[in-house]
């Protein structure tokens, strides 16, 4: 687990490269929406937009919803019309499911696209509600108090977390090497409790400042 999407999206890549590694995932790969799919890999749902998701032989009630956790079983690739590509996946419990490239392509109001994303690693808000034999939150100077407690406060028979400068976990930190690196004292361990004395809890502006706001 981990606060931001983006530190999530990075989980996600290195736990590819390793599946890729030790022959987990297999076969061509599907590029889209800024990721790849093989078979193999494990997928969740971000969206049930259209109620398009519905299992082999279902009726369309039974649709597959947000957050439903599959194998990739298969994939078709068609160059020629990309439009036409799709994966299969198999959702435990669910079934068989034919993901279509509208599906694959969603786009969202937060600028984000993809319907389909990889299971490896969930944000800190999707953990919640969660229980986990294992809980395990990759913990930056830039995690809230209350994203920390909710990944941490996850696991049933044990908890770890692993503190990083967020910094560290950007590919793009060194695009510009003639900028000054300031390193912090006491290194991430640090840096992280640093961040999480001074967190506070968010608050509305009309709380901050209610004259402003009915003005």
């Amino acid at each position: 687990m981990a606060a931001h999407r983006r530190e999530v999206d990075w989980l996600n890549e290195a736990a590819r490269v390793r599946l890729t590694l030790d022959g987990t995932l297999s076969g061509p790969e599907l590029a889209v929406a800024g990721r790849r799919f093989a078979v193999g890999d494990e997928v969740v749902t971000l969206t049930q937009a259209g109620h398009s998701l519905i299992p082999d032989g279902a009726s369309r009630d039974r649709y597959v919803r947000t957050g439903t956790v599959g194998v990739i079983t298969e994939v078709h690739i068609d160059d020629e019309e990309p439009d036409r590509q799709w994966v299969r996946a198999d959702f435990a419990g669910r079934g068989s499911v034919k993901v279509d490239w509208r599906y694959l392509t969603v786009e969202f109001n937060d600028g984000r696209s993809g319907g389909l994303g990889h299971a490896y690693a969930i944000t800190a808000d999707r953990s919640q509600g969660s229980t986990m034999h294992t809980a395990r939150a990759v913990t930056t100077d830039s995690t809230s108090r209350q994203a920390a407690y909710v990944m941490l406060s996850r696991g049933e028979r044990e908890v770890r977390a692993y503190l990083t400068r967020a910094r560290d976990l950007d590919h793009r930190a060194d695009d510009e090497q003639w900028l000054p690196v300031l390193t912090t004292p006491g290194g991430p361990l640090r840096a992280v409790v640093e961040n999480l004395e001074r967190s506070r809890a968010e608050r509305l502006a009309s709380d901050l400042d209610p004259v402003a706001h009915s003005a």
